[in-house]
Protein backbone atom coordinates (compact mmCIF):
# COMPACT_ATOMS: atom_id res chain seq x y z
CA UNK A 1 0.00 0.00 0.00
CA UNK A 2 0.57 3.21 -0.63
CA UNK A 3 1.10 6.95 1.14
CA UNK A 4 0.05 9.65 -1.33
CA UNK A 5 1.85 13.34 -1.01
CA UNK A 6 1.85 16.43 -2.97
CA UNK A 7 5.09 16.80 -4.42
CA UNK A 8 5.86 18.73 -6.82
CA UNK A 9 7.92 16.46 -9.35
CA UNK A 10 5.94 13.95 -8.86
CA UNK A 11 2.88 15.98 -10.53
CA UNK A 12 5.85 17.05 -13.24
CA UNK A 13 6.23 20.50 -12.56
CA UNK A 14 9.60 21.40 -12.50
CA UNK A 15 11.33 21.69 -9.28
CA UNK A 16 14.74 21.64 -8.00
CA UNK A 17 14.19 19.97 -4.35
CA UNK A 18 10.70 17.97 -4.06
CA UNK A 19 8.73 19.83 -1.92
CA UNK A 20 5.73 17.95 0.44
CA UNK A 21 2.87 20.11 1.01
CA UNK A 22 0.10 17.96 2.17
CA UNK A 23 -0.91 14.67 2.74
CA UNK A 24 -3.51 13.23 0.58
CA UNK A 25 -3.80 9.72 0.82
CA UNK A 26 -3.39 6.96 3.25
CA UNK A 27 -2.71 3.11 2.55
CA UNK A 28 -3.43 3.82 -1.32
CA UNK A 29 -2.91 0.87 -3.69
CA UNK A 30 -1.79 2.55 -6.67
CA UNK A 31 -1.56 5.92 -8.73
CA UNK A 32 -1.32 7.57 -12.03
CA UNK A 33 -0.89 10.77 -13.21
CA UNK A 34 -0.41 13.02 -16.30
CA UNK A 35 -0.65 16.27 -17.26
CA UNK A 36 -2.95 17.99 -18.42
CA UNK A 37 -2.09 21.79 -19.76
CA UNK A 38 0.90 23.82 -18.17
CA UNK A 39 -0.53 24.25 -15.02
CA UNK A 40 -2.67 21.23 -14.19
CA UNK A 41 -2.08 17.92 -13.61
CA UNK A 42 -4.17 14.92 -13.19
CA UNK A 43 -4.30 12.41 -10.78
CA UNK A 44 -5.60 8.91 -10.68
CA UNK A 45 -5.82 7.05 -7.14
CA UNK A 46 -6.63 3.35 -6.37
CA UNK A 47 -8.30 3.76 -3.49
CA UNK A 48 -9.65 -0.12 -2.30
CA UNK A 49 -9.66 -1.88 -5.87
CA UNK A 50 -13.53 -1.37 -6.00
CA UNK A 51 -13.41 2.93 -6.05
CA UNK A 52 -10.79 5.39 -7.38
CA UNK A 53 -10.36 9.05 -6.96
CA UNK A 54 -9.73 11.59 -10.38
CA UNK A 55 -8.37 14.95 -8.44
CA UNK A 56 -6.74 17.85 -10.93
CA UNK A 57 -4.04 19.64 -8.98
CA UNK A 58 -2.84 22.80 -9.74
CA UNK A 59 0.84 24.19 -9.91
CA UNK A 60 0.36 25.93 -6.10
CA UNK A 61 -0.37 22.31 -5.18
CA UNK A 62 -3.84 23.56 -4.67
CA UNK A 63 -6.49 20.76 -5.50
CA UNK A 64 -8.88 22.13 -7.63
CA UNK A 65 -11.64 18.93 -7.97
CA UNK A 66 -12.14 15.72 -6.88
CA UNK A 67 -14.35 12.72 -8.07
CA UNK A 68 -14.75 9.17 -7.21
CA UNK A 69 -15.56 6.46 -9.73
CA UNK A 70 -16.72 3.08 -9.44
CA UNK A 71 -14.16 0.02 -10.00
CA UNK A 72 -10.53 -0.82 -9.98
CA UNK A 73 -8.40 2.08 -11.78
CA UNK A 74 -6.64 1.24 -14.84
CA UNK A 75 -5.73 4.05 -16.62
CA UNK A 76 -7.24 7.68 -17.82
CA UNK A 77 -5.64 10.24 -20.53
CA UNK A 78 -6.84 13.61 -21.96
CA UNK A 79 -9.01 12.90 -25.21
CA UNK A 80 -10.25 15.78 -27.14
CA UNK A 81 -10.87 17.92 -24.89
CA UNK A 82 -12.47 16.12 -22.48
CA UNK A 83 -10.76 13.69 -19.75
CA UNK A 84 -11.53 10.09 -20.00
CA UNK A 85 -10.93 7.49 -17.08
CA UNK A 86 -11.18 3.47 -17.61
CA UNK A 87 -12.10 1.06 -14.22
CA UNK A 88 -12.67 -2.82 -14.11
CA UNK A 89 -15.92 -2.86 -12.31
CA UNK A 90 -16.07 -6.81 -11.75
CA UNK A 91 -13.68 -8.80 -10.02
CA UNK A 92 -13.76 -11.79 -12.10
CA UNK A 93 -14.98 -11.11 -15.41
CA UNK A 94 -13.58 -8.67 -18.18
CA UNK A 95 -15.38 -5.58 -17.95
CA UNK A 96 -14.61 -1.98 -18.47
CA UNK A 97 -16.29 0.89 -18.07
CA UNK A 98 -15.53 4.49 -19.49
CA UNK A 99 -16.01 7.47 -17.74
CA UNK A 100 -16.06 10.89 -19.50
CA UNK A 101 -15.22 13.75 -17.59
CA UNK A 102 -15.16 17.99 -17.58
CA UNK A 103 -12.03 19.02 -17.21
CA UNK A 104 -12.46 22.03 -15.47
CA UNK A 105 -14.94 20.74 -12.67
CA UNK A 106 -14.76 17.06 -12.65
CA UNK A 107 -18.23 16.21 -13.24
CA UNK A 108 -19.71 12.96 -15.18
CA UNK A 109 -20.35 14.10 -18.64
CA UNK A 110 -20.86 10.26 -19.70
CA UNK A 111 -20.53 6.80 -18.24
CA UNK A 112 -20.56 3.56 -20.37
CA UNK A 113 -19.43 -0.29 -20.24
CA UNK A 114 -17.20 -0.12 -23.11
CA UNK A 115 -15.84 -4.12 -23.04
CA UNK A 116 -17.77 -6.90 -21.60
CA UNK A 117 -15.53 -9.83 -22.24
CA UNK A 118 -14.72 -13.33 -20.67
CA UNK A 119 -12.57 -14.32 -17.26
CA UNK A 120 -10.37 -11.58 -16.53
CA UNK A 121 -7.92 -14.37 -15.73
CA UNK A 122 -7.47 -15.30 -19.39
CA UNK A 123 -7.57 -11.63 -20.77
CA UNK A 124 -5.62 -8.65 -20.76
CA UNK A 125 -6.69 -5.37 -21.09
CA UNK A 126 -4.42 -2.60 -22.22
CA UNK A 127 -5.62 1.38 -22.45
CA UNK A 128 -3.70 3.87 -24.72
CA UNK A 129 -4.02 7.55 -24.71
CA UNK A 130 -1.98 9.83 -27.17
CA UNK A 131 0.07 12.61 -25.52
CA UNK A 132 -1.91 14.83 -27.99
CA UNK A 133 -5.23 13.91 -26.66
CA UNK A 134 -6.08 12.85 -30.35
CA UNK A 135 -6.79 9.33 -29.47
CA UNK A 136 -8.28 6.90 -27.27
CA UNK A 137 -7.57 3.10 -27.90
CA UNK A 138 -7.56 -0.04 -26.14
CA UNK A 139 -6.28 -3.94 -26.41
CA UNK A 140 -7.90 -6.98 -25.09
CA UNK A 141 -5.62 -10.12 -25.27
CA UNK A 142 -7.23 -13.67 -24.79
CA UNK A 143 -4.01 -15.48 -23.11
CA UNK A 144 -3.72 -19.12 -21.94
CA UNK A 145 -1.16 -19.41 -18.89
CA UNK A 146 0.70 -22.70 -17.94
CA UNK A 147 2.48 -23.47 -14.97
CA UNK A 148 5.53 -25.85 -15.18
CA UNK A 149 4.60 -29.30 -13.52
CA UNK A 150 8.34 -29.99 -12.72
CA UNK A 151 9.53 -26.83 -11.08
CA UNK A 152 7.08 -24.46 -9.10
CA UNK A 153 9.89 -22.12 -8.61
CA UNK A 154 9.78 -21.14 -12.31
CA UNK A 155 7.49 -18.32 -13.95
CA UNK A 156 4.12 -19.36 -15.74
CA UNK A 157 4.19 -19.25 -19.18
CA UNK A 158 1.65 -16.83 -20.95
CA UNK A 159 0.32 -17.21 -24.44
CA UNK A 160 -1.71 -14.93 -26.46
CA UNK A 161 -4.35 -16.68 -28.70
CA UNK A 162 -5.81 -13.78 -29.67
CA UNK A 163 -5.85 -9.78 -30.01
CA UNK A 164 -8.35 -7.15 -30.50
CA UNK A 165 -7.88 -3.46 -30.68
CA UNK A 166 -10.47 -0.68 -30.51
CA UNK A 167 -10.53 2.78 -31.72
CA UNK A 168 -13.38 4.52 -29.59
CA UNK A 169 -14.76 8.27 -29.77
CA UNK A 170 -15.48 10.65 -27.44
CA UNK A 171 -19.13 9.18 -27.08
CA UNK A 172 -16.94 5.85 -26.06
CA UNK A 173 -18.55 4.00 -28.87
CA UNK A 174 -16.11 2.01 -31.16
CA UNK A 175 -15.18 3.82 -34.04
CA UNK A 176 -12.91 1.14 -35.45
CA UNK A 177 -11.88 -2.19 -34.31
CA UNK A 178 -9.37 -4.58 -35.26
CA UNK A 179 -9.00 -7.74 -35.05
CA UNK A 180 -5.56 -9.14 -35.69
CA UNK A 181 -4.60 -12.11 -37.80
CA UNK A 182 -2.15 -13.05 -35.62
CA UNK A 183 1.63 -14.77 -37.13
CA UNK A 184 2.03 -17.90 -36.20
CA UNK A 185 4.32 -18.38 -33.38
CA UNK A 186 4.98 -16.75 -29.93
CA UNK A 187 3.91 -13.14 -29.61
CA UNK A 188 6.36 -11.09 -27.44
CA UNK A 189 5.26 -7.41 -26.81
CA UNK A 190 2.83 -5.29 -28.06
CA UNK A 191 1.41 -1.81 -27.83
CA UNK A 192 0.89 1.79 -29.58
CA UNK A 193 3.30 4.28 -31.21
CA UNK A 194 2.40 7.68 -30.56
CA UNK A 195 0.09 7.77 -34.04
CA UNK A 196 -1.55 5.13 -32.47
CA UNK A 197 -0.24 2.12 -34.77
CA UNK A 198 -0.60 -1.07 -33.15
CA UNK A 199 2.85 -3.14 -32.91
CA UNK A 200 3.32 -6.46 -32.79
CA UNK A 201 6.49 -8.27 -32.12
CA UNK A 202 7.02 -11.84 -32.29
CA UNK A 203 8.58 -14.53 -33.95
CA UNK A 204 7.35 -17.36 -36.32
CA UNK A 205 10.40 -19.14 -36.40
CA UNK A 206 13.78 -20.26 -34.24
CA UNK A 207 15.85 -17.84 -35.65
CA UNK A 208 14.20 -14.34 -36.01
CA UNK A 209 12.33 -12.29 -34.48
CA UNK A 210 9.43 -9.92 -36.50
CA UNK A 211 8.26 -6.69 -35.92
CA UNK A 212 4.45 -5.84 -37.76
CA UNK A 213 2.79 -2.75 -37.43
CA UNK A 214 -1.36 -2.58 -37.93
CA UNK A 215 -3.15 0.77 -39.09
CA UNK A 216 -6.62 1.04 -37.44
CA UNK A 217 -8.33 0.20 -40.24
CA UNK A 218 -6.25 -3.10 -41.31
CA UNK A 219 -6.52 -6.18 -40.21
CA UNK A 220 -3.35 -7.90 -41.40
CA UNK A 221 0.17 -5.94 -41.23
CA UNK A 222 1.01 -3.22 -43.40
CA UNK A 223 4.37 -3.78 -42.73
CA UNK A 224 6.71 -6.86 -41.33
CA UNK A 225 10.22 -6.46 -40.56
CA UNK A 226 12.66 -8.87 -39.90
CA UNK A 227 15.36 -8.66 -36.82
CA UNK A 228 18.52 -10.92 -35.95
CA UNK A 229 20.24 -10.90 -32.74
CA UNK A 230 23.82 -12.44 -32.78
CA UNK A 231 23.09 -14.98 -30.39
CA UNK A 232 24.81 -18.15 -29.66
CA UNK A 233 23.03 -21.08 -31.89
CA UNK A 234 21.40 -22.84 -28.86
CA UNK A 235 19.75 -19.72 -28.21
CA UNK A 236 16.45 -19.55 -30.20
CA UNK A 237 13.15 -16.79 -30.78
CA UNK A 238 11.59 -18.78 -27.89
CA UNK A 239 13.92 -18.21 -25.05
CA UNK A 240 13.68 -14.45 -25.18
CA UNK A 241 11.03 -14.32 -22.52
CA UNK A 242 12.01 -12.35 -19.50
CA UNK A 243 14.53 -10.99 -21.14
CA UNK A 244 13.40 -8.67 -23.75
CA UNK A 245 11.98 -5.19 -24.21
CA UNK A 246 10.28 -3.20 -26.59
CA UNK A 247 10.14 0.70 -27.18
CA UNK A 248 7.69 2.17 -29.70
CA UNK A 249 8.61 5.35 -30.67
CA UNK A 250 7.44 8.92 -31.49
CA UNK A 251 8.74 8.41 -34.76
CA UNK A 252 6.37 6.42 -36.93
CA UNK A 253 8.82 4.07 -38.20
CA UNK A 254 11.53 3.46 -35.58
CA UNK A 255 11.18 0.25 -32.93
CA UNK A 256 13.96 -0.24 -30.33
CA UNK A 257 14.38 -3.59 -29.26
CA UNK A 258 16.16 -4.83 -26.48
CA UNK A 259 17.63 -8.37 -25.30
CA UNK A 260 19.89 -9.96 -23.35
CA UNK A 261 21.01 -13.16 -23.96
CA UNK A 262 24.48 -15.41 -24.66
CA UNK A 263 26.24 -14.38 -27.49
CA UNK A 264 28.12 -17.11 -29.75
CA UNK A 265 31.03 -17.12 -27.40
CA UNK A 266 28.40 -17.88 -25.04
CA UNK A 267 29.11 -14.78 -22.99
CA UNK A 268 26.20 -12.56 -21.87
CA UNK A 269 25.65 -9.71 -23.68
CA UNK A 270 22.96 -7.03 -24.16
CA UNK A 271 21.93 -6.34 -27.31
CA UNK A 272 19.59 -3.02 -28.20
CA UNK A 273 18.53 -2.67 -31.98
CA UNK A 274 16.77 0.58 -33.46
CA UNK A 275 14.64 -0.67 -36.39
CA UNK A 276 13.39 0.87 -39.36
CA UNK A 277 10.10 -0.39 -40.28
CA UNK A 278 9.71 1.69 -43.62
CA UNK A 279 13.46 -0.08 -45.17
CA UNK A 280 14.22 -2.77 -42.66
CA UNK A 281 17.30 -1.09 -41.98
CA UNK A 282 18.90 -2.16 -38.32
CA UNK A 283 21.58 -0.36 -36.00
CA UNK A 284 22.73 -2.45 -33.33
CA UNK A 285 24.80 -1.44 -30.03
CA UNK A 286 26.12 -4.31 -27.70
CA UNK A 287 27.73 -4.36 -24.25
CA UNK A 288 29.24 -8.09 -23.19
CA UNK A 289 29.17 -8.54 -19.32
CA UNK A 290 31.69 -11.42 -19.02
CA UNK A 291 33.70 -11.72 -16.33
CA UNK A 292 36.18 -8.56 -16.01
CA UNK A 293 33.45 -6.24 -17.35
CA UNK A 294 31.66 -7.37 -14.06
CA UNK A 295 34.09 -6.63 -12.01
CA UNK A 296 34.68 -3.12 -13.32
CA UNK A 297 31.74 -2.55 -12.97
CA UNK A 298 31.46 -3.38 -9.02
CA UNK A 299 34.71 -1.32 -8.87
CA UNK A 300 32.87 1.84 -9.97
CA UNK A 301 29.32 1.17 -8.87
CA UNK A 302 30.02 0.83 -4.91
CA UNK A 303 32.11 3.21 -2.54
CA UNK A 304 33.01 2.14 0.38
CA UNK A 305 33.04 4.19 3.16
CA UNK A 306 34.90 4.94 5.72
CA UNK A 307 34.64 3.72 9.13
Amino acid sequence: MLTLFLVLPFLVFAQTEPVVLEELYKNCRGLYSFKLNDDVSIVQVNTDNENFDMLAINEQMKVLWKVTLPGYALSSGKFKDKIVAVGSTEKEKSEYKGFVLDPLTGKIILEKTIYNGGDKKTENAYPYFTEKGDCFKMTFAKVKITYPAISMSRKPKTTILSLVALDFDISLNVNKLIETKLPDGKIYSYGFNTYGDLMVVHSNNEETVDVSKYSIDKNTPVATQKVSFNAHKKFKANDIDGNFSAIFSANRDMVYLALMHPNEEKETQLSLLKLNMADGKTQTITEVFNKDHIKDLKRLSFLLIPK
